[in-house]
């Protein structure tokens, strides 16, 4: 890992923050005490006791390391535990990934506030050395930030103003704060609250709203529903706490947490993102959701209608249709458009007999240029001559010169 370049990919960011790495590094420690060091400062380490003559060996984890319960009883307050990072270090000079990963993880719980720093050294020190540890890395930052999140964040700002390449210091740094959401919310809270819309964002926003999603639900939902956040974040705020609904609860607590909302706005903002969770574990449930809520002003451009639409039409392509097609839209509501041609291409196909007679009772809707022109296309492609009578029933003349030219082409193309 080459700290002074992007050598953390995001994506082993974002996965790392998603999979829920938290679990597996044992109980929380309290918040440092007033006497712990301030961030950049270098701690006391303290010198392993030797083991009396005669006394039993100490107790082992199932990887072969010194249990972490064994670990903490040899820390002392305000001291960096030597016995602690000299664990650490045995356990990165492993050369199997997969297993040194293991091995750091199991250990994490015994790290506590005073330990971070000199812990954060020795990724230092594999960075000099050419070595990089990308799992070990992104779940150490999620237990800084629990422990104590305001020096891992001050440690990040520190080095940001070095001139570090902030592609893998922001992400890094969610990594924190979402934990640190999670132990002191309104530490945390005070924290981005001296920063920017957008340095707030930089520096972990939508990892703090899930991070609070995780631990109160309705705080969370208080704090992303709250007018002072800017309007283009409240999307992907609502996201992020549907996340942590679905995390405690599954779909049904997605679903709980959404109609629970206080006011309009806030289902407006979450609409999608709930429909698009529900979608993917049960279509039906999802065409329930839309069907209780249709009077919600959806936003534009939504993606998530099509896509329901076309998975429902897998067994029913003549009902998904027709469902779409009674949603409330607009010219402008290309996601309701693009739902009800999603079902109609599948319908299409399975009966087009049916299909082209419905589509012809409403030549006047929005939807039917582009039904019509994608079933033209298709049967152009399989050199069918009903494609012309689609063709000349489409108003549109760009789709129209669209299909000409694709027709031209099927007809120059050589045979294969």
């Amino acid at each position: 890992m080459n700290i002074g370049k992007s050598s953390i990919p995001l994506c082993l960011i974002s996965a790392a923050a998603g999979a829920g790495l938290m679990w597996l590094l044992g109980p929380s420690e309290p918040p440092p005490s007033s006497s712990a060091a301030s961030p950049g400062k270098t701690r006391p380490v303290a010198t392993p006791t030797a083991a009396r003559a005669g006394a039993p060996a100490e107790k082992t984890n199932v990887n072969g390391d010194p249990a972490a319960e064994n670990l903490l009883a040899a820390a002392r307050p305000g001291v960096v535990n030597a016995k602690l990072l000299s664990a650490f270090e045995t356990i990165l000079a492993d050369p199997a990934p997969a297993r040194r990963a293991r091995r750091f993880i199991s250990l994490l719980g015994a790290m506590r506030a005073e330990d971070a720093e000199a812990v954060r050294g020795l990724f230092r020190q594999g960075d000099i050395e050419g070595r990089g540890y990308e799992a070990e890395w992104n779940a150490f930052w999620p237990r800084w930030g629990e422990v104590d999140g305001r020096a891992a964040l001050q440690s990040l700002t520190d080095l940001a103003a070095t001139g570090a390449d902030l592609s893998w210091l922001n992400g890094t740094a969610g990594l924190a704060m979402e934990s640190w959401a999670g132990s002191d919310p309104a530490a945390a809270e005070a924290w981005l609250a001296g920063k920017s819309p957008e340095e707030a964002v930089a520096w972990g926003l939508f990892q703090f709203a899930r991070g609070l999603g995780a631990r109160d639900l309705e705080a969370a939902t208080r704090f992303i529903s709250d007018p002072a956040r800017p309007p283009e974040y409240k999307a992907r705020l609502f996201e992020q706490v549907a996340e942590a609904a679905k995390a405690s609860g599954g779909g049904a607590g997605v679903v709980k947490w959404f109609e629970s909302m206080p006011d309009e706005a806030s289902r407006i903002a979450a609409f999608e993102h709930v429909v698009w969770r529900q979608f993917k574990q049960d279509p039906a449930a999802a065409q329930a959701l839309v069907d209780r809520y249709r009077d919600l002003p959806w936003p534009n451009q939504n993606k998530v209608l099509p896509n329901l639409v076309s998975e429902l039409a897998n067994t029913d392509p003549a009902g998904a249709t027709q469902w779409a097609a009674g949603l409330p839209r607009s010219e402008i509501d290309a996601g309701a458009v693009n739902a009800v041609t999603a079902g109609f291409d599948r319908w299409i196909d399975a009966d087009p007999a049916a299909a082209a007679a419905w589509l012809s009772a409403h030549q006047e809707e929005p939807y039917y240029d582009i039904a019509a022109y994608n079933t033209a296309r298709k049967l152009i492609r399989k050199n069918d001559p009903a494609a012309q009578a689609w063709m000349d029933s489409i108003g549109n003349p760009q789709m129209k010169e669209s299909l000409q030219r694709i027709a031209e082409q099927q007809t120059t193309a050589p045979a294969r």
